[in-house]
């Protein structure tokens, strides 16, 4: 079973808004799906990955980079 399968109806039913995703060597953003923003992150290492896109990706991009996230209400 994929990762996606498992888990994706438990966000869904549990109305999760934001999935972060981390050791891919590259950063992708999807458009949001079903009210849930996903996002891959994992270029802080030492060498980065060739990202591909699907027909859901609204963002990809094989660089190094961090995520700073500011959460409120």
């Amino acid at each position: 079973m994929r990762t996606r399968d498992a888990f994706v109806g438990l966000f869904e039913q549990h109305c999760v808004d934001l999935v972060l995703a981390g050791h891919d060597h590259d950063h992708q953003r999807p458009r949001v799906i079903n009210g849930i923003v996903y996002v891959v992150s994992g270029g802080g290492g030492t060498s980065l990955r060739a990202t591909g896109e699907e027909d859901f990706t609204e963002f990809s991009q094989s660089v190094f980079h961090y995520l700073e996230l500011e959460v409120d209400e």
